[in-house]
């Protein structure tokens, strides 16, 4: 991604450490020197100054937190992470934090499906229900109407023999 921003003949761009507040998912522990020098699992190089990263694009607009912004960004768009035991939260709390409340989420999320679910079993069980009613009803009309007939057919092939 770097590469596109700054064109394949220049050297890899850099993130300052002192944007890892912003970029902390990216960087690893500063071991052993001031800018430390960190390969990530793309070859991309994270050391020394934002100047390099930002070249091409519009200093006025952006400064050092919003390119690291923008790197996470872009390289979510793209699925690019680094593997968990690359990653350092800055913040334990705060990331237990956020993995309850995306886990409270999911949960959520699920009753809601169930509720749904639920909803939708109730309401096709009324909707069987209310169409067996309506059969019960009609073949009960339909018993009546013929038990009428054929109590009229007996009752007239009576008259007719009652008439001889």
């Amino acid at each position: 991604m770097i590469r596109r921003w700054l064109g394949n003949g220049k050297d890899i761009g850099t993130v300052w450490r002192g944007y890892e507040k912003v970029a902390h998912s990216l960087l690893l522990p500063n071991q052993g020197s001031t800018y430390s020098k960190i390969q990530l699992d793309q070859g991309l190089w994270y050391t020394g100054a934002m100047e390099e990263v930002a070249t091409g694009i519009d200093m006025g607009a952006m400064m050092g937190e919003n390119v690291a912004a923008l790197i996470v960004e872009q390289w979510g768009k793209e699925g690019v992470y680094l593997s968990k035991d690359r990653r350092r939260p800055i913040d334990e709390e705060e990331e237990r934090r956020r993995e309850e409340e995306r886990r409270w989420r999911e949960e959520e999320r699920k009753r809601k499906e169930e509720e749904k679910r639920t909803r939708e079993e109730e309401e096709e069980q009324k909707r069987r229900d209310e169409e067996r009613k309506r059969e019960e009803e009609r073949k009960r009309k339909n018993d009546e109407e013929w038990k009428k007939w054929w109590d009229g057919f007996w009752e007239s092939v009576l008259k007719v023999r009652g008439a001889r």
